[in-house]
């Protein structure tokens, strides 16, 4: 969350500015969580394990990471 510059997850990623990023709270092939989700976040699988995402996290990494295409949060 602290990278500097216009593009904070092309820089994180080391991308090159022409490709697009994408940020979303999914993992392709989904992955089965061992909590539920609740009316205000989802659990997702992270590198370092299930963590629970709230709907204003995600809303504000959005803001400050500034990826060209971001995938809304659903439960489904």
């Amino acid at each position: 969350m602290n990278c500097p510059g216009p593009s904070p997850l092309h820089t994180f990623t080391a991308l090159p500015k022409p490709l697009i990023t994408l940020l979303s709270p999914r993992r392709t092939p989904a992955v089965i969580a061992p909590v539920g989700n609740s009316h205000n976040a989802i659990s997702i699988f992270t590198s370092t394990g299930f963590q629970v995402l709230s709907n204003k996290a995600y809303v504000k990494y959005i803001q400050k990471l500034r990826p060209d295409i971001a995938i809304a949060m659903a439960d489904v």
